[in-house]
């Protein structure tokens, strides 16, 4: 056989399709699941490429690439707590997993050798962009007008998905900007407005020195990384801090941002309204904060 450009192109491109196929279905983390999936979809567009069929390349990297794989991503980022890992398959969900893998084995074998994938079945190769956009754009019998406006809405929640990531990874980026740039005294006033914030968005009325035994106890009770008194203790340390201008030690300093980090994070068993209300809820208010200290 010989050995040609295109077949080494196919060959790099297959194995690595391959591998990440396989790294997606093993790995335990789903983050990095919904990653290699990323890879899988791009070896297979370039699959598609090598054959000439650019429309199809074009919608594998814009629609499942760039559309189903955001929305994967932020669902997961959602709907999953940090260092979330998949469960080992124990008893009959392992019996049905490898039934489900040999079932899926056989299904492809048989399509596979069942047919001889001849050159000539190709002869007239790539459908004019002309037909295939009158085809997507046709009500009629075999038009597929309905399933094109469905993934435009799919893409435009994923459009929308991306500029909230995006617009939140700013703000984190500048609120750590701004709280580096800062003095100590301006650091704790910064700490203390985001534990508050965090706190109304979990549903808690607080203020600095206000019910703070009361709101201890409840948030002691409702987070598990949250110790007893822990409340009680940051909250003394930012009133002398904010009201009696004292200088924090730098181990204060770290108790109160480890206090922020407990709050801000979701808890095992939280619904998506909470989880989504955790990670988009407070950009308004920073982004607004940061545009008065601007001015």
């Amino acid at each position: 056989m010989e050995i040609t450009l295109e077949l080494i192109v196919f060959t790099v491109l297959a194995v690595f399709t391959a591998v990440s196929a396989l790294l997606a279905v093993t790995t335990k983390r789903i983050l990095r699941a919904a990653t290699y999936l990323l890879f899988v979809l791009f070896g297979t567009a370039g699959i598609y490429f090598q054959l000439n069929y650019s429309f199809l390349g074009a919608v594998q990297l814009l629609i499942y690439a760039g559309g189903i794989t955001v929305l994967y991503v932020f669902s997961i980022l959602l709907t999953s707590s940090q260092g979330d890992k998949s469960e080992d398959l124990r008893g009959y969900k392992l019996f049905v997993g490898l039934a489900a893998t040999l079932l899926s084995l056989g299904v492809c074998l048989y399509v596979t050798l069942g047919h001889d994938f001849r050159p000539s079945h190709f002869v007239h190769g790539e459908l004019h962009v002309q037909t295939i956009g009158h085809a997507l754009m046709s009500s009629g019998k075999y038009g597929y007008v309905l399933p094109f406006e469905v993934i435009s809405i799919l893409l435009l929640a994923c459009i929308v998905l991306l500029v909230l990531e995006l617009m939140r990874a700013a703000v984190l980026w500048r609120l750590t900007q701004r709280f580096q740039a800062a003095d100590a005294a301006a650091q704790i006033t910064m700490l203390e407005w985001q534990i508050f914030t965090f706190l109304d968005l979990w549903g808690y009325e607080a203020s600095l020195g206000w019910h703070t035994e009361e709101l201890d106890a409840t948030l002691a009770k409702e987070f598990t990384a949250i110790e007893p008194g822990e409340f009680h203790r940051v909250s003394r340390l930012m009133e002398q801090a904010v009201y009696g201008g004292l200088e924090l030690e730098e181990y204060e300093t770290r108790a109160i941002r480890s206090f922020l980090s407990k709050i801000s994070l979701v808890k095992p068993g939280d619904g998506w309204k909470i989880r989504r209300r955790l990670r988009y809820g407070w950009l308004p208010l920073f982004a607004k904060r940061i545009h008065k200290r601007k001015k």
